[in-house]
């Protein structure tokens, strides 16, 4: 019974794993055709199309297709490679063969090159070790995709003794053709098959070590400490040139006055002593002559180790590997140079080569570079050593590879990083720009001081990423030579030996921050190589535990839903009756957290609510620091609430009261951040690298290192603008905006006021245009706008028209039938006047004529000159871009709360009284949402997606009272504003849950309507937003743009 329960069990597991596999390998061949449609489409070769039809993919370009092809080939093989993973534990040998393969194939078209090969030559030689299951066609099924992927030519067959046999015609029966199989395929012959693929899986393999990146290191000694030596020695010896010059003169001097005296019969006492000074004087400066050449000597044995690696490099970088050894060879200094490989008991000694090069002021990272070149060097097969065998130059070259993994190196690249840490506390980011004091100057040209501070190249590689990072992406790329190099030898040790070398690269991948990402698809198939070859399976203990971020430790959280819950008033009961302090301080951080996690819950829907539990989250955590001012737990949760409420100054401000902080990645990491909102990249990326470096393994520091990354390029503004430029000529205006009772959705974009800060949404709705290739038109059925809002809501409804002129008759004196010409509007229904980047670019480069002022003096009042608002400029503006533009004539339906809608045929577009009013009516969803209701549309079919303009409110208990610094008027009614402001998001998300969509912005500072010198900074704001939510797990713009379709 047992027994039969046992196998029951094996059936199921079976039966699951199947279905696994049948499963990934179904969503591989779908995701395999679409790369090769999207391949084919990138060739224009449209009749070759399987899944797709022309219309659907011809809106995208032959870059934007090739893209598509290489990202969705590349998850094909992840999906291949999952199905591989299920045939592999199951042993069956058809899958496994044809899924390694497809593997194969899905890399080649995802432009892969030696992974490819290695997957191919796997398939074949498990072929190989189970030739009694395998048909000669199957064979030669996988060498031909060997071929393909390697791009050579098919006729040339490492297997030709073994493909090249073919059945006899009239052997049906399966037993015969087996037995045919076994007389065709002796031992023998296997074997010089299995030969010839070991043979080419070594080339391959030695194709496949990793090339060291050189521009991550710096391989030569810093041209600045050099000089500066130079300097120093040469003042040694012009100092004591000028003891000679000075003692010499005076010496003979004194010694003819002497003399004189002497013979005059006066005893003169003070002739000794100063030929005694004079003699010291002599001395000194002897030596000091001595110390300059000695001191010269150094530079010139940097100089001389400069030009052997710059002779190296040339060498290695041309292929030529005999000739590399011979430059490395060469003397440095008499007698000594770093290499000797000429006899057959000459060995290279790491070890001497670091302790050589560090001594001499090389970087750790830049030795571990060489030794990774040499290492590679040995196993090309193009040097030869007297007396030296190939294997014996492999295993020399292991024994190189290893001194890339020396502790000198890891304690020089700490002591570089300890110094940059030092720097950054000192000078906050801005070491690069500190230089020293005359005083310090003088005082080190006196003392003949030895050069200590870092060169400029260390500390503006610094700025990039931290010393050990640059060491730890060498010694990854040595150990997995050295796992290439175990694979090979195949030997039970050797194998269990490039095991655990691989674990500990994945383990360095996985845990530590990537400043270079690490060739993972060739981790991934050096795997796959050791499965094949030793039958391997990676063993779970080898396995580490996940990385885990550290919280706060508090009794208990509880779900809330606002400040008067349960949970609170038991803390503050609680409270009350304790009177220690830390006792006083666990509660204070419980009441903070609270806080935290209510103003997490209430962000997406309430936002003004979720400022008001960020505050008093803070206000909490100040209370607790009253009692406990170094408790950096407590600074780093204080500090988190002000970045919440962009508070963005006052953190980067907190360690001048804590210095303790500076020891914190997490603080440094939040630092970033807050510079990061400021746009301030540069001290951004500083501050996160000095996170990284006191924690590798810091999974949010790593995340903001990878978000800063997209800011670093001077020109990204420009660069994305003219992405959306160049992306006008996709642009689909076919689809058609209509809705009816059957449709599945009705979708209303809601825009609010805002002046200048206009471009957000217009930035934010030319990403959804540039992704869907759709207009905003076609996308919604109704668009609001208040103020700017309304602007950038009519430009997108407004349709296209031509101009023509008519010719007119009108009655003249002279002439009764002398016709003028009138111009006529010409509309084009099928699409908008204005896309979101046409509307951007208006923002961006006409904001003068949107938001005009003129100066009036007033002699009779105190202040004597004030600004006022003028239409006049953006009349003159809306009259060039709408013309005569009627709102009946619009495209979508149209909420423009200050328009006056008793007359839609005889109101134009923009007229005095509607172009700046609706100010109470900020964010218009609302309003919109009502007017869809009018319209009869069902409310289940409602979505709305709402743009905010940003706001500023330092204050959330007291919104209303900054209110007016983001408008122009300093009489809007404030509690009306801040009512509204609070209360339409919580009514929308009421209504529609999650079918209501809010982004908003915040600032740290106001930024009035028409303050034009903000652009720039709004542009930054903007593009950090879309980033943020690419960024997020949710991932909303991407849901959004899916919707779409």
């Amino acid at each position: 019974m047992e027994f039969k329960k046992n196998l029951l069990a094996d059936l199921e597991n079976v039966s699951k794993s199947e279905g696994y596999l049948i499963f990934h390998e179904n969503k591989a061949n779908e995701l395999w055709k679409r790369a090769i449609d999207y391949r084919n489409a990138a060739k224009s070769e449209w009749g070759k199309l399987k899944l797709f039809k022309k219309e659907d993919i011809e809106a995208f370009n032959p870059v934007e297709l090739k893209s598509l092809s290489v990202d969705t080939g590349i998850l094909a093989y992840q999906e291949y490679k999952a199905a591989c993973q299920i045939a592999d534990k199951m042993n069956q040998l058809q899958k496994q063969v044809k899924l390694r393969g497809y593997m194969a194939l899905s890399l080649h078209i995802s432009n892969g090159t030696l992974e490819p090969q290695l997957y191919a030559l796997s398939a074949i030689y498990l072929q190989l070790q189970n030739s009694d299951k395998v048909t000669p066609h199957e064979l030669s099924e996988a060498k031909k995709i060997f071929d393909k992927v390697k791009g050579g030519d098919s006729n040339e067959n490492p297997l030709k003794l073994y493909t090249e046999f073919k059945p006899k015609r009239n052997s049906d029966n399966a037993m015969t053709v087996i037995k045919t199989i076994d007389q065709v395929i002796p031992y023998i012959e296997k074997k010089k098959a299995q030969h010839l693929i070991s043979n080419d899986i070594a080339k391959i393999c030695s194709e496949l070590m990793l090339k060291p990146d050189r521009t991550l290191v710096r391989y030569k000694a810093s041209e600045e400490e050099i000089l500066k030596a130079k300097n120093r020695a040469f003042k040694y010896k012009v100092a004591g040139a000028f003891s000679f010059g000075v003692t010499l003169p005076t010496a003979g001097l004194y010694i003819y006055e002497s003399l004189t005296t002497i013979g005059s019969g006066v005893v003169v006492y003070a002739g000794p002593i100063l030929i005694l000074l004079t003699s010291i004087a002599l001395h000194s400066g002897i030596a000091m002559v001595k110390k300059g050449a000695n001191l010269l000597k150094e530079p010139k044995i940097r100089e001389k180790l400069n030009e052997i690696m710059d002779a190296e490099l040339k060498a290695y970088d041309e292929r030529k590997f005999q000739q590399f050894f011979d430059e490395l060879s060469k003397e440095y200094e008499k007698g000594i140079s770093l290499i000797k490989l000429e006899k057959p008991d000459d060995i290279i000694n790491p070890k001497f080569i670091i302790a050589t090069l560090i001594s001499h002021g090389f970087r750790s990272d830049g030795i571990a570079y060489l030794l990774n070149l040499i290492g590679e060097a040995m196993c090309s097969g193009n040097i030869s050593v007297e007396g030296r065998t190939k294997k014996e130059l492999m295993t020399l070259a292991k024994t190189v590879f290893k001194g890339v993994l020396n502790e000198k190196l890891i304690e020089e690249a700490k002591k570089l990083d300890g110094r940059i840490h030092e720097l950054r506390k000192k000078y906050r980011g801005s070491y690069l720009s500190y230089a020293k004091s005359t005083f310090d100057k003088i005082s080190d040209f006196i003392l003949f001081k030895e050069y200590t501070d870092l060169a400029e190249e260390h500390k503006s590689d610094a700025q990039e990423m931290p010393f050990q990072a640059r060491l730890e992406e060498m010694s990854n790329i040595a150990k997995i030579n050295l796992a290439i190099l175990d694979i090979l030898d195949a030997g039970l040790e050797e194998i269990s030996r490039a095991i655990k070398t691989i674990k500990e690269v994945q383990n360095s991948i996985k845990y530590n921050y990537q400043y270079i990402g690490m060739a993972k698809l060739r981790l991934e198939v050096l795997e796959d190589l050791l499965w094949v070859i030793g039958g391997y399976e990676w063993p779970e203990e080898l396995l580490e535990p996940e990385f885990k971020q550290i919280t706060y430790p508090v009794e208990k959280i509880q779900d809330v839903e606002d400040e008067n819950d349960e949970y609170l008033r038991y803390l503050t009961e609680k409270l009350q009756h304790v009177s220690l302090d830390k006792e006083k301080i666990n509660l204070y951080t419980q009441f903070a957290v609270h806080y935290e996690k209510m103003a997490e819950t209430k962000d997406k829907f309430d936002k003004l609510s979720s400022l008001s539990h960020w505050q008093a989250a803070q206000n909490n955590y100040k209370e607790a620091l009253v009692i406990d001012s170094r408790n950096q737990d407590l600074y780093l949760g204080y500090a988190n609430c002000l970045l919440r409420m962009s508070k963005y100054t006052q953190v980067t401000e907190l360690s001048k009261i804590n210095i303790a902080l500076d020891s914190l990645p997490d603080y440094w990491r939040l630092l970033s951040i807050a510079y990061c909102k400021q746009t301030n990249y540069k001290q951004a990326n500083e501050c996160i690298n000095e996170a990284l470096s006191l924690d590798p393994k810091n999974i949010l520091a790593g995340n903001q290192k990878k978000f800063l990354e997209k800011f670093m390029s001077k020109n990204k503004i420009e660069n994305l603008i003219d992405r959306y430029v160049n992306e006008k000529k996709n642009i689909n205006y076919k689809v058609k905006n209509s809705f009816s009772n059957e449709s599945p959705a009705y979708n209303i974009l809601s825009i609010d006021g805002g002046g200048i800060r206009g471009i957000l949404p217009t930035l934010l709705l030319s990403e959804i245009e540039c992704r869907t290739h759709k207009p905003i038109s076609c996308l919604f059925n109704m668009i609001a706008g208040t103020s700017t809002g309304g602007i950038i809501a009519a430009g997108l409804s407004a349709p296209w028209f031509d101009i023509v002129y008519e010719a007119v008759v009108v009655s003249t004196i002279v002439d009764d039938t002398q016709p003028i010409y009138v111009p006529k509007l010409i509309y084009d229904y099928s699409r908008p006047r204005f896309l979101a980047s046409d509307l951007l670019n208006i923002y961006k480069n006409e904001a003068e004529n949107l938001f005009s002022k003129k100066w009036k003096w007033d002699i009779f009042n105190i202040q004597m000159m004030k600004v006022k608002y003028t239409d006049h400029g953006r009349s003159k503006l809306f009259n060039e871009k709408f013309k005569e533009t009627r709102l009946d004539k619009v495209l979508t339906e149209l909420v423009i709360p200050a328009a006056n809608e008793s007359n839609l045929t005889q109101t134009h577009l923009f007229t005095r009284h509607n172009a700046h009013g609706g100010i109470h009516l900020n964010n218009p969803a609302s309003e919109a949402y009502s007017e869809a209701i009018k319209y009869k549309v069902d409310e289940k079919k409602i979505s709305v997606l709402s743009l905010g303009t940003g706001s500023y409110i330092p204050d959330p208990f007291s919104p209303e009272k900054y209110r007016g610094q983001l408008f122009w008027a300093q009489n809007i009614h404030n509690s009306i504003m801040s009512a509204l402001e609070g209360n339409t998001d919580r009514q929308m998300y009421t209504k529609l849950g999650n079918r209501y969509q809010r982004c908003q912005f915040w600032f740290e500072n106001p930024i009035r309507l028409d303050d034009l010198n903000s652009i720039p900074y709004l542009l930054e704001m903007g593009y950090q937003y879309i980033e943020e939510l690419d960024c997020s797990d949710e991932n909303p713009i991407n849901k959004l743009v899916e919707s779409f379709y």
